[in-house]
């Protein structure tokens, strides 16, 4: 029964993201048509809450190189335009945008990432961390500094991100907004 019910849930997400995916109209590949993400990891702070972890560790995938991060941009902040366009991304991939790349629409409907070789993965402990994003604020220095950190790196790295259609009121604020993957 268990199964079932989780089969019927993967099922209603599945058509969900097709329907979603069907209205794109346009396809857009990175780095060759587009700079790619703004943003230096998959790593986030609220609103985004973007960090992956388990039990005890914390996966920080780096999308660009992470030599070229800013000293003191503050890491949870997510995006860094235009400068973080001007850092080797370490992926490729494309996205689907549903009117038209930013600033036509402010981020991508989806987008699809494969590493280019080694993809820089840092690892650190959630108990190490934790105390240290409480402020809202991370750096790169930061980072380097906590005493749990291994840096390693991903021969295989593939990723999918997935944006939920957006009410006609989230998108009306979107369009207020400066596109995140729009490098002004």
């Amino acid at each position: 029964m268990r199964r079932k019910a989780i089969l019927i849930v993967a099922s209603s997400f599945a058509i969900a993201l097709s329907v979603s995916l069907a209205s794109a109209a346009v396809r857009t590949a990175f780095p060759a048509q587009n700079p790619g993400p703004p943003y230096y990891a998959f790593f986030a702070g609220a609103p985004f809450a973007e960090i992956f972890r388990d039990d005890g560790w914390v996966a920080i995938p780096f999308v660009r190189d992470p030599s070229c991060v800013p000293l003191g941009f503050n890491l949870l902040a997510s995006a860094d335009i235009p400068a973080a366009f001007g850092c080797e991304l370490t992926v490729e991939g494309f996205a689907l945008w549903k009117n038209g790349p930013a600033p036509t629409d402010p981020a991508p409907m989806f987008a699809k990432y494969s590493g280019l070789g080694r993809v820089p993965v840092w690892f650190v402990r959630w108990t190490e961390l934790q105390p240290a994003i409480s402020g809202g604020v991370l750096t790169i220095g930061d980072l380097q500094a906590m005493h749990s950190l291994l840096v390693g790196s991903a021969d295989i790295f593939e990723a999918v991100e997935a944006r939920p259609p957006a009410s006609p009121r989230t998108r009306e604020r979107q369009n207020r907004d400066r596109s995140p993957w729009h490098p002004n």
